[in-house]
């Protein structure tokens, strides 16, 4: 799953509005976004993602709170990205 979101960010459509980004943004001090497994039920909300984000800033990433660098699996367990299969589906888009 942490893969098809990865994929998603910075491939595709979504891709193109990044590489603007830089146009449109300063260069943040903090992580330009967070993840973390959502356990409970219905959806995070804002507040949640706030929070979230404030501690990837102050503490890094760890099982609570990460980013594609550094991801976690949903038990807790560090993992690392396969970038080869990133690739793979990188090349297996059609030309836009």
């Amino acid at each position: 799953m942490i893969l098809s979101l990865c994929f998603f960010t910075y491939f595709g459509i979504h891709a193109d509005a990044l590489k603007r980004g830089r146009e449109w943004f300063e260069a943040p001090d903090w992580p330009p976004l967070v993840l973390w497994w959502h356990h409970k039920e219905g959806n995070p909300t804002w507040a949640d993602g706030v929070a979230r984000h404030a501690e990837l800033h102050t503490q890094g990433p760890r099982a609570g709170e990460f980013d594609f660098k550094q991801a976690f699996v949903q038990r807790g367990d560090p993992v690392r990205l396969d970038k080869g299969r990133i690739s793979l589906l990188r090349h297996s888009l059609p030309l836009q």
